[in-house]
Order: C-alpha cells, then sequence, then structure tokens
C-alpha cells in the first residue's frame, strides 16, 4: 500500500504527544509591576485595594452597572445534545436554579479584579454528587496555585488551607494564556483616565475653594497711631487687629486720614479717595477657568467609560450628536455584553456543569447538557422595539408589518405586553382589500389612506395604545 503524503510530497511526521511548552503568563500591570510580584506567584493586595476605590469614582459606578446589567438580566435555558435523557437536564436543573443568581453576580466581580475563584462545597444528596454552595473567595486572600514547569492547575491556597482543583471554579476576565489570574477592565482606565480625573476633580475642588472665598487687604501706612485712649500703637499690629474683626465678619473703625503726599497729588487732579493713608480692598478669584476643568472632567469621563467598553452616549447625557447615534451607542454597549455573556456561559459550563455530569453519570456525559442565553440576541430584541416604534407612529405600513411578519412572537419576545392574542390576517385577503382600495380611491377614509383598513384596526383597536406606551419605555 502507498504510503500517504502531504500537499510537498513528503512524508508527514507523526506529533510530539506531550506538552512541551511551560506556563503561559504575562507581567502583572501597574502597581504589581512596579513591586516585583510575579503572576504564578501572589497578587498583591495593594492591587486589589486600588481597584476597590476606583469603583468609588461615579463614572465607573455607571460604567460598571452598564456593563453588566445586560449580563445579569439576561434569560438563561438549558439545551441539551441528541439523545440525552431528560434525567440528565432535570438533575442540572435542580442544581442550578437556585445557585445560578448568586454565581453569576459574583462572577462579575471578575471584571474588576480579572479573577474571581470559589470553593466548591459538595454533599451527596439522592445519592447524586451536588453541590451545596459555591463560595466566591475574596483575591487578594487567595492564591492560584500551579505548576511552574507546565502551567498546569493545581488548586487554590488561602493561608494554610489548600483547595484542590476538584473543589474549586476559576473565572478568569481576559487572560492570555494560563494566565488564570486575568487582566482587570480597571486597566483599560487606570493610568490614563482614572488617575487624571482624581487630579481634575481635586484641582476643581481648590478652585471652587479659590474662587468661593475673599480675602481681605488693608493697607497701612508705616510707623505708629493713636488709639482711642491717646496710646500709639503700631499700625502693623493695628492692620492685624482688622484683618482678624473682618475675618470674624465684625465691624471696625479707623480715623479718616490722609497719606502725606496727599496735598501734592490733589494738585493733580487725584482722586481723594485714593489718599486715604489706610485702605480695605477685597481679593476675589476669577471663575474663568473653571469651563476649562469641567471641560477635561468630561473628556475623562468619556475616556472611563470606553475603558470599561460602554460608548458614552449609552450612560450619560449627549453634549452633541444625534439620537440615532445613542441608539447605536446602546446597541454597540448590548453587543459587548453578550460577547462576555457568552464567555461566562462557557466557562460555567466546563467548570461548573460538567463536572456534576461526569461524577453522576459517567465521562461520556460531558457536554451532553449545557447553559445557553435563552432567547433572541439583546441587539436583535432592540431592533425589533425599534422597528415596532416606527410602525406605530407612521402605521402606512401596517399591511406590510402584518403580511410578512409573526407579530404576535415577536411582541412575545421583546416582552411587551399584548391586550389579547393577535390573529395575522389572510395575506391574499390582504392584496384583495388593497386593490379594492385603489379601484375605489374616491371613496377612501382618511384612515384607509393611511394604509390601515377597517379590518386591521378592529384587530389592533385594542392594544394600540398599551403597545406605544410600552415601546417607547
Amino acid at each position: 500500500m502507498a504510503k500517504k503524503i502531504d500537499v510537498a510530497g513528503t512524508a508527514p511526521e507523526k506529533p510530539i504527544m506531550e506538552e512541551m511548552t511551560k506556563g503561559q503568563a504575562v507581567p502583572m500591570h501597574g502597581l504589581a509591576a512596579m513591586m516585583g510580584f510575579d503572576l504564578l506567584g501572589r497578587a498583591p493586595s495593594g492591587k486589589y485595594k486600588i481597584y476597590r476605590q476606583m469603583r468609588g469614582c461615579p463614572t465607573v459606578a455607571i460604567a460598571r452597572i452598564a456593563a453588566t446589567a445586560p449580563i445579569l438580566l439576561a434569560n438563561w435555558a438549558l439545551e441539551t445534545q441528541d439523545k440525552v435523557p431528560d434525567e440528565h437536564k432535570e438533575f442540572i436543573q435542580r442544581q442550578l436554579t437556585p445557585l445560578y443568581p448568586r454565581l453569576i453576580k459574583d462572577m462579575l466581580r471578575g471584571f474588576d479584579y480579572g479573577w474571581q475563584s470559589f470553593e466548591k462545597v459538595w454533599e451527596i444528596r439522592e445519592n447524586k454528587l451536588v453541590y451545596k454552595k459555591l463560595k466566591a473567595l475574596l483575591p487578594d486572600q487567595t492564591l492560584v496555585q500551579v505548576d511552574k514547569t507546565t502551567g498546569a492547575f493545581l488548586g487554590l491556597k488561602q493561608k494554610n488551607v489548600l483547595l484542590p482543583p476538584q473543589n474549586v471554579f476559576i473565572y478568569s476576565h481576559d487572560a492570555e494564556g494560563t494566565d488564570l489570574y486575568g487582566r482587570s477592565r480597571h486597566e483599560n482606565i487606570r493610568e490614563h483616565a482614572w488617575h487624571p480625573w482624581i487630579e481634575i476633580t481635586k484641582k476643581m475642588r481648590m478652585y471652587a475653594t479659590k474662587v468661593a472665598g475673599i480675602i481681605p487687604m488693608i493697607e497701612y501706612p508705616p510707623g505708629t497711631s493713636k488709639t482711642v485712649d491717646g496710646r500709639e500703637e503700631s499700625n502693623f499690629k493695628l492692620a492685624m487687629m482688622f484683618l482678624e474683626a473682618l475675618g470674624k465678619g465684625k465691624g471696625l473703625t479707623m480715623p479718616n486720614t490722609l497719606a502725606a503726599h496727599a496735598t501734592d497729588l490733589m494738585r493733580a487732579g487725584i482722586d481723594l479717595d485714593q489718599l486715604r493713608a489706610w485702605k480695605i480692598s477685597f481679593l476675589e478669584g476669577k471663575g474663568s477657568h473653571g469651563k476649562d476643568l469641567t471641560t477635561m472632567v468630561r473628556y475623562f469621563d468619556s475616556l472611563l467609560l470606553r475603558g470599561w467598553l460602554v460608548p458614552e452616549r449609552a450612560a450619560t447625557e449627549g453634549q452633541f450628536g444625534t439620537k440615532a447615534e445613542a441608539v447605536q451607542h446602546g446597541q454597540l454597549a448590548l453587543m459587548m455584553a453578550d460577547l462576555d455573556y457568552q464567555e461566562i456561559l462557557r466557562q460555567v459550563n466546563d467548570y461548573v456543569i460538567n463536572p456534576l455530569l461526569i461524577y453522576n453519570f459517567g465521562l461520556q456525559a460531558a457536554d451532553s447538557v449545557y447553559l445557553a442565553r435563552a432567547g433572541l440576541d439583546p441587539a436583535i430584541v432592540l431592533f425589533l422595539r425599534t422597528m415596532i416604534d416606527k410602525v406605530l407612529t407612521a402605521p402606512i405600513n401596517t399591511d406590510l408589518f402584518l403580511e410578512y411578519l409573526d407579530i404576535d412572537r415577536i411582541l412575545d419576545e421583546v416582552g411587551i405586553p399584548k391586550a389579547a392574542e393577535i390573529v395575522a390576517p389572510d395575506p391574499n385577503k390582504l392584496k384583495d382589500r388593497k386593490n379594492k382600495q385603489q379601484q375605489s380611491k374616491g371613496k377612501e377614509t382618511e384612515e384607509e389612506k393611511m394604509g390601515m383598513t377597517r379590518s386591521l384596526k378592529a384587530i389592533y383597536g385594542n392594544i394600540l395604545k398599551e403597545l406605544s406606551n410600552a415601546s417607547r419605555g
């Protein structure tokens, strides 16, 4: 039998049946790199402290909720491969339903820290090995244990407690290679957006204090002056007493005397008020730079949102641009959140659901039941809502809307309540009715000229107002 050859005309070599590279990890970012920590060692607590401080920034707070809310609110469902026993799906459903809400919320903290680890607390229930709980672990108290030669995962360590791989689950966000610590999304903004934002807001506080404050200034002649009781007192000391009284909001009195050179200046036509020996004036800050500081803060606000992968018009008020642009920003934010959700589902399937299937039904049950997003893609739902809004505000195309689309299903998918189940009219009858309308244009009513026949109005009359309000909401 002839030996099989490849396209280059040489016999293919057999692959080497072992892993040859070492663990794949990247140096830590920012503070951790300056402190000299290795990613295969412990993650520095200072880094997590900074990330917690960053969550206190108002713009970061709204960016976090805008990025994670579509994931928290997403509907999920269990899917199965062909010929999978119903028992498998029902078992996973019973396990996942009570655990999922807390699990997904804790996993999203991986966006902040780059990773989120869990302890799997097992128990036997009804002769099945199940999760008693999935306990979220603090990242600054937890160390990843890996084989430094191959990068193989060996478990987690908290102080003197070593958790083996079968008792842990790690969600890694934006990880490279075998780097289980992942990469915090705050690293997108820490240096070039968050830190400048903090510094600018400090300058704004200083500026506000300067502008709001009024500083009294007293000009006094050299030498001494007589007090009301005839004592000679230093003019400097008297001026300081006046300043103290002004600072407390008290009034003061002083003699109405002229400067020594006043006579010559009066002959030159100088204002008498400018010739007094004692003068009180006030230094007031000018408000000309506040607008520049506000513009800079708004610029860094945009960078904070973008670093969290949230287009700024999707979460904050718009300064320029159109409503259509804001809608596009919203669609882009939903699309990026959906990508994150798909990765989260993949890791849950691999490291949470598969162990349950394998331990209880054998290796062949792996991947037979898996978690998936239920319903339509969020961007498609937004598109359908927008389309419904267009039809209701300009109903001239309602006949086409009814003829080519499954209205009842669309309303169910986008979550718009219905007053009654909708039965679409027969397309052939719609065409006949349209032909008759064209033949009798002179007898058409105003509603029929807009494409709304009496029969269509009868179908939609009871829900038109409710749909319009719901779609705009």
